[in-house]
């Protein structure tokens, strides 16, 4: 059995419900609201389980809302880890206007933590399991994130021989690169960002990620280019996958399912380049629903052999 964990250093219980219209100054009457455990290595955790794997998934917690976010993965069944902090956990809200049907996200910032709770994350990472294939860390940082935690993580995952990936961005995806990963999913923007370039489009996205992999120890790119699918950069080779047209609810956590649907096929022994596939088809899988609903194992079967290797 693979053994997987997500770390979550910036989790939350996402709050999404919908509106007929916003009009500026007036009651604005809404749905129910529907609550879920968010953040991003909490949110792949959560669409493995969907696709039929398992990861145990470590964060911190704070508060009533910690509570709260532990009790909707365990009604999930996801494999959780807490470590308590002293600070509440966050709650980000997203909401969907009927008419126009147009959608807003509200993201708060993650809490800072000290420096004991940060080392205690990383101890019960190190106690997690007595052996670990993939390590999946996802989501923003909080703004003093250590930056040498990333060095840490990676002298970890060699003690244990297993592969490390990541899906940040800013200075935090600079420290993961600089330590040493397997691999890393930027989008455009990201890499742009990494490059110092003023603009980086499709035609030149390829150059960029070569030359990110020639600075850094990194073995491979996942280039997500969003209603465009994602491009998979090696050293040696570049794959463009093209997912097919759909009606997009909401883009909210697709990006995990990605990220859920390439570890779920490594896990299970297919080669990257299958497994990028499979992730354009989570991603694209995550799209149909509204809130943070994820994808479902279903669409993503049925997607994934719709999904188009394109020539370049």
């Amino acid at each position: 059995m693979t053994n997987i964990v997500t770390l979550t250093f910036s989790p939350s219980v996402d709050k999404s419900f919908s509106s007929p219209r916003f009009i500026p100054s007036k009651k604005l009457y809404c749905s129910a609201p529907r609550y879920n455990a968010g953040g991003g290595g909490i949110n792949v955790a959560r669409a493995l389980r969907r696709l039929g794997g398992s990861a145990t998934a470590i964060f911190p917690s704070g508060g009533r809302t910690g509570e709260l976010l532990a009790m909707l993965l365990r009604r999930e069944e996801v494999p959780l880890v807490e470590v308590k902090v002293k600070s509440d956990t966050r709650e980000n809200i997203m909401i969907t206007e009927l008419d126009p049907s147009r959608h807003y996200q509200f993201i708060l910032p993650p809490p800072e933590f000290s420096a004991e709770e940060y080392e205690a994350v990383f101890q019960v990472l190190r106690g997690a399991t007595a052996h670990l294939d993939y390590l999946v860390i996802s989501g923003s940082m909080p703004a003093n994130f250590p930056s040498d935690m990333f060095s840490n993580i990676r002298s970890y995952a060699l003690q244990q021989d297993c592969r490390l990936v990541v899906d940040t961005s800013g200075t935090s995806l600079v420290h993961a690169l600089e330590a040493g990963i397997y691999l890393a999913k930027p989008n455009l923007n990201e890499l742009r960002k990494l490059t110092g370039l003023p603009v980086i489009d499709m035609a030149e996205a390829e150059a960029a990620a070569k030359g990110i992999l020639s600075k850094y120890s990194c073995e491979a790119l996942v280039v997500s280019l969003g209603k465009e699918g994602a491009m998979l950069v090696t050293r040696l080779n570049t794959f463009l996958f093209k997912g097919p047209d759909t009606d997009v609810k909401t883009t909210v956590g697709a990006g995990d399912s990605m990220v859920a649907g390439m570890i779920r096929f490594l896990s299970m022994g297919r080669s990257l380049q299958d497994a990028v596939k499979f992730g354009v088809a989570c991603g694209t899988a995550a799209t149909l629903h509204e809130g943070t609903e994820l994808c479902h194992l279903a669409d993503c079967e049925r997607l994934y052999k719709l999904v188009k290797e394109v020539s370049r």
